[in-house]
C-alpha cells in the first residue's frame, strides 16, 4: 500500500494565519535577544515539533530536521529584513536631525520654522510618496534651485496642483489644495532636486 503524501511542514505552517502568526511572533521573541544571539537548532526542532504536532499529521524526524533547518533560514531572513528596516530609519532620523540643524542654523527663523513644519507632515505621509508626485524630474528641481527659484515658480503651478491632487487624507488633519502644493514643492526642495 502506497505512503500517503504528506505536504512539508512548513509549507502548511506558512499557508495557515495561525500557525504563521505564531511562527512570527516566535521570531519576534528571538529577535529580542538581540543580534548576536542564535537560536540553536535544538530550539528549532522543538518549534518544528510543535507546528507538527498542531498540523495532526505523522511526521517522521527527517521531515521535522527538515522543517528545523527551515525555520532557522527563514529567522535570518526575518532577522536581515529587520536590521535593514532599523537601519533605513537611523539613516532617515539622522538625515532629518542634519536638515533640522542646517534650518536653525542658516535660514531665516520663519523659513526654518516652516520647513519643520512641512518636513513633519510629509515624513508623516512618507517622503518617498510625496516623490513620486513631483510634476517636473530632479535635474530640472535642481536647476530651478541652482538659479535661486526657491518657489520653484518655474514649474507650472497648474502642473504642481495637479499633483497635489493625488494627496489623500493624512492623519491629524486635512491639508488644503495650497498645504498640499507646499508640501511638495518641500520634498522638491530638500529630498529630491539636491
Amino acid at each position: 500500500m502506497p505512503k500517503e503524501e504528506r505536504d512539508p511542514i512548513m509549507d502548511i505552517v506558512n499557508n495557515d494565519a495561525s500557525m504563521y502568526q505564531e511562527l512570527e511572533n516566535i521570531f519576534i521573541r528571538w529577535y529580542r535577544h538581540g543580534t548576536h544571539w542564535k537560536p540553536t537548532k535544538a530550539l528549532a526542532v522543538a518549534k518544528a515539533t510543535r507546528f507538527a504536532g498542531m498540523i495532526g499529521q505523522e511526521h517522521s524526524q527527517k521531515d521535522i530536521r527538515e522543517a528545523a533547518k527551515e525555520i532557522l533560514e527563514d529567522y535570518e531572513n526575518f532577522k536581515k529584513y529587520h536590521e535593514g528596516k532599523l537601519q533605513q530609519i537611523k539613516t532617515s532620523e539622522s538625515d532629518e536631525a542634519k536638515l533640522v540643524q542646517f534650518w536653525d542654523t542658516s535660514l531665516h527663523p520663519d523659513v526654518a520654522a516652516q520647513a519643520k513644519h512641512y518636513e513633519e507632515i510629509v515624513r508623516r505621509g512618507g517622503i518617498h510618496f510625496f516623490r513620486e508626485l513631483i510634476p517636473a524630474p530632479p535635474a530640472v528641481v535642481k536647476a530651478a534651485l541652482e538659479q535661486g527659484d526657491y518657489a520653484l515658480e518655474t514649474i507650472p503651478a497648474e502642473a504642481w496642483l495637479q499633483a497635489a491632487t493625488q494627496i489623500p487624507y493624512l492623519p491629524g488633519r486635512e491639508l488644503s489644495p495650497e498645504e498640499k502644493v507646499e508640501a511638495l514643492k518641500h520634498v522638491a526642495r530638500w529630498h529630491y532636486g539636491i
